[in-house]
């Protein structure tokens, strides 16, 4: 799941393995909202919890003391690798953006992630935001992927690509062996329990 953005208590999340957010879990600097996502990310039963930040959890970026409320039973990957069942997993918040917002930088230019940091022989990789051309195109209907970012993915072959950022875009999509899942929830408080839902994707690997 992604850019759940405090909707979190709304949804009802199906059993599996790993439980997995790409990012977006707040909507605001307030801490007692990331406490409370903090709580309930943990609370579910599935035995790893592995969560990267996005774009509108700031206070992460700023104030990395803050990481520490994060419950030790949520991995927490912030450029970093893990290894789950088997499965290397590498994780990053990084989103081509406006540079106001956490996590951003301007594709090509000084400050962009060096996407060659991701390890070959990775098996998953979650970022926030997408990989150029694949479930990203954003409402004012231009592909806002990082193109380095795809390149890199078609490079090591991945078994999954997960992320969310662009909310109209939920969904599957398998290329040359990669299953790529924009997993974004959405923001719209108005939406049914059971729609938001329904956007969680399972991926079995």
């Amino acid at each position: 799941m992604s850019d759940t953005h405090m909707l979190h208590r709304s949804l009802a999340v199906p059993a599996g393995d790993a439980l997995i957010h790409c990012g977006d879990f707040s909507n605001e600097p307030i801490l007692s909202e990331y406490d409370d996502f903090f709580a309930w990310f943990a609370s579910w039963p599935h035995k790893h919890k592995i969560l990267v930040a996005g774009n509108h959890d700031e206070l992460l970026q700023q104030f990395p003391a803050i990481r520490k409320r994060i419950p030790s039973t949520i991995n927490y990957l912030e450029d970093s690798t893990t290894e789950v069942e088997g499965l290397k997993i590498f994780g990053s918040p990084w989103t081509p953006g406006a540079s106001y917002m956490a996590y951003t930088y301007r594709e090509g230019k000084p400050g962009a992630p060096a996407w060659s940091m991701i390890p070959p022989f990775t098996d998953v990789v979650i970022t926030h935001g997408p990989p150029r051309g694949i479930l990203d195109v954003s409402y004012t209907g231009l592909h806002i992927g990082d193109k380095d970012l795809l390149a890199r993915i078609v490079a090591i072959r991945p078994r999954a690509h997960l992320f969310g950022h662009v909310h109209g875009y939920n969904g599957v999509v398998e290329r040359d062996g990669t299953i790529y899942v924009n997993a974004a929830i959405g923001d719209d408080e108005e939406e049914a329990d059971e729609e938001l839902s329904s956007r969680i994707r399972v991926v079995d690997l």
